[in-house]
């Protein structure tokens, strides 16, 4: 199956647990995308580090273990600030790199990486939330375009979380809103 077109989330899997097995069995068959068997197709090269220096501090504090397993979630091109490429070709470890922005994905899957791909997000809790981070810097029209295209889509601008590398709207669903005594 095409990495890039996803059927439709069938309507009974919403409100769904995480670990419902008919979401699982979806999940498996059309997100993970299974690792690449052709060569690595890497902008820097294979000898690069992109974690700047990072891999190397967290391959000390492992004993440099092999074989082990990984999750990267947030895997944006699958090269640039990844912290797991450095295990992947010089320690055989094995994945998932997990990136839910589409361009990013692409980017990711272009690259050739030998472990699962999925482009989808994690959440904390087993069941949907009715909250939504946006990292706004990522939106070319800036943050006021991003405000009024979610309040098109039913959510109300919360609150800006700013932190190293991170530049997040929060937004709440507007139901969830009209249920409780928070003064937006």
């Amino acid at each position: 199956m095409s990495s890039s077109i996803v059927p439709p989330v069938n309507e009974d899997f919403v409100g769904l647990d995480a670990d419902d097995p008919r979401l699982i069995d979806y999940i498996r068959q059309h997100v993970i995308v299974p690792p690449s068997t052709e060569p690595y197709n890497l902008y820097y090269g294979i000898n690069h580090d992109p974690s700047d220096g990072q891999s190397k501090v967290v391959d000390e504090l492992l004993n440099r273990k092999r074989n082990g397993f990984y999750i990267e979630s947030g895997g944006y091109t699958g090269e640039v600030v990844s912290n797991t490429l450095f295990f992947e070709i010089n320690r055989n470890w094995t994945g998932i790199l997990i990136e839910p922005n589409p361009r990013n994905f692409a980017k990711l899957l272009s690259r050739k990486r030998k472990v699962h791909s999925a482009k989808a997000c994690i959440g904390e809790t087993k069941s949907a939330d009715k909250t939504l981070s946006v990292e706004y810097n990522l939106i070319p029209e800036g943050m006021p375009a991003l405000i009024d295209f979610m309040k098109s889509k039913g959510y109300i601008y919360y609150m800006k979380f700013i932190r190293p590398y991170t530049h997040d709207l929060i937004f709440v669903k507007q139901e969830v809103m009209d249920h409780t005594s928070v003064q937006y």
